[in-house]
């Protein structure tokens, strides 16, 4: 059973279908495995036939008609909790990309390959910013408490934005990358972050000599 859910977990969907059960195969199985149900009789089950506090699951769409409790052991509980917790995430992630900080729509594009360049770079800046704030928010829950302030995530970022970065050109072919002068916030964001200005800059340099 194990290398059984063990490939239950690899399935990826190749084309997208909205009646696909891909997604939710590895729960599926576990829960035949654990409770001895039939197939139908665990597709047809909603969230409210779960009840945790119970520890059971109740069964109205049977093959006789009858309706009926399924047991539900604490690993069970695990996956199915797990699950929810799994598309409240998904949930989330949908507000963020439909947020003002990355405006997955509207979408302006007419054209098929333009449109999923559009939700491409949405999908990479919803990675840049959730890798941010796994790393700025302990960083705000210190910084508030120690120093009591009320900065939040919108608040560092706008810092961010402050820092300049502009281009010399001082003659004779020679060209300068320089920077504004970090306050203290900007530099302890930089370091919760882990970015090193100077190597940015350095890497900028490198690129305009080219």
């Amino acid at each position: 059973m194990e290398k059984i859910f063990k490939v239950a977990d690899s399935l990826t969907m190749k084309q997208r279908h909205h009646k696909s059960i891909i997604m939710i195969m590895p729960a599926l199985l576990r829960l035949l495995y654990s409770t001895a149900i039939r197939t139908g009789e665990a597709i047809s089950i909603t969230n409210r036939d779960i009840d945790f506090a119970g520890h059971v699951i109740t069964l109205n769409d049977t093959k006789n008609g009858c309706r009926r409790l399924a047991p539900l052991n604490s690993t069970m509980e695990a996956v199915l909790k797990q699950i929810y917790k799994n598309l409240q995430k998904v949930e989330h992630a949908f507000r963020d990309l439909k947020s003002d900080n990355i405006s997955l729509r509207p979408v302006f594009h007419l054209k098929e390959l333009q449109t999923k360049g559009h939700v491409l770079l949405c999908m990479f800046a919803y990675a840049i910013i959730k890798e941010m704030e796994n790393r700025l928010y302990p960083f705000l829950k210190t910084t508030n408490l120690s120093q009591k302030r009320q900065l939040s995530f919108n608040d560092l970022t706008a810092e961010l934005d402050n820092i300049k970065i502009c281009e010399l050109k001082i003659g004779n072919g020679v060209t300068l990358i320089q920077r504004s002068d970090l306050n203290p916030l900007q530099q302890e964001i930089l370091d919760a972050l882990n970015i090193d200005p100077e190597k940015i800059i350095n890497q900028l340099w490198k690129k305009s000599k080219r």
